[in-house]
């Protein structure tokens, strides 16, 4: 029984290949209009979704917990985070407010675009925040600054600086005393700004530095930026277009800004776009490796150009 149906088979085969090799214009016409359709039919109704989230069920319990403290608290969910570093904490600060502004023009790319250290209640309770040591020891330094600070803030400019500094050092010269650790770092600060210029370089004077007594860390060199990019999950690069904008919105920024300063991205969206491009590059690195390999056995089997082409094509 068997036998008798591989052989009608064989023979129902035979035909239906004599019969396309007779007719090869109708079936390549009608393989034509079918996969017309096919491709008309996926481009209305088949699409991807590339959120890692969605890849686990909605009924999951942690997953209705993660979807409801995302509802309440939209504000933390898909944020990327934009470092500003510079030299001093006026150029990264400065730098990041200019491009949060050039970010938060771009409704299209970005949502609720913030600076945190330039908020306006920390910029008034900023103090509240700090060690009790450490409030006690700026409070010295800034009783210590205070004819400075009242000098400099009925004259605002080089002048009234160095008639300051003139006045100061005059009084020390005249009691035969050294001058004060504070003013020496004034001095020592303004020197560092003058020999950057010299040199070229972007360099402002840190009244920060100079009155919190030291140079800053790493941390301190640094401001945030944070923005809900807006993400299409049709892409391989959800973030991508929001990530691209953001270095091009950088660019005439740090070059204004001179070499000190430097622009990096973090964050949910931008991680997972490095990963989704990661994926993206292995496949068809891997695609063009089956492509060579699949040519080699049909080489090796066909040996005929023209069935190896057919083969490939199809």
């Amino acid at each position: 029984m068997f036998a008798r149906a591989a052989e009608a088979l064989d023979r129902f085969l035979a035909r239906w290949t004599a019969g396309a090799a007779h007719r090869a214009v109708l079936v390549v016409l009608a393989a034509a209009v079918l996969v017309g359709a096919a491709a008309w039919y996926a481009a209305g109704n088949l699409g991807i979704n590339t959120s890692n989230k969605d890849m686990i069920s909605r009924d999951v319990p942690f997953r209705q917990n993660a979807l409801a403290f995302e509802a309440a608290f939209p504000q933390f969910e898909r944020r990327v985070i934009v470092v500003a570093e510079a030299e001093t904490i006026e150029q990264a600060e400065g730098l990041a407010t200019d491009l949060a502004d050039a970010m938060a023009a771009r409704p299209d790319r970005f949502e609720d675009v913030r600076v945190p250290d330039t908020d306006p209640f920390l910029r008034r309770n900023a103090l509240l925040y700090l060690d009790v040591d450490a409030l006690y020891d700026l409070a010295d330094r800034l009783a210590g600054a205070q004819a400075l600070l009242a000098a400099l803030a009925a004259d605002p400019s080089l002048r009234g600086l160095f008639d300051v500094l003139s006045d100061g050092f005059g009084a020390f010269v005249a009691d035969g005393t050294a001058p004060p650790a504070e003013l020496a770092g004034v001095l020592s600060a303004m020197a560092e700004v003058v020999e950057a210029r010299l040199a070229g370089r972007e360099r402002l004077l840190s009244w920060r530095t100079v009155l919190g007594g030291g140079a800053l860390d790493d941390g301190e060199r640094r401001t945030l930026i944070t923005a809900q990019p807006v993400l299409d999950y049709g892409s391989l690069a959800p973030a991508g277009a929001a990530l691209r904008e953001i270095r091009a919105l950088a660019g005439p920024l740090q070059e204004a800004a001179g070499s000190d300063v430097s622009v990096r991205i973090t964050g949910g969206p931008a991680l997972e776009t490095e990963e989704l491009a990661t994926v993206t590059d292995g496949a068809a690195q891997a695609g063009v490796i089956s492509l060579v390999l699949v040519s080699l056995l049909l080489v090796l089997g066909l040996r005929s150009w023209r069935v190896i082409v057919a083969v490939l094509v199809t």
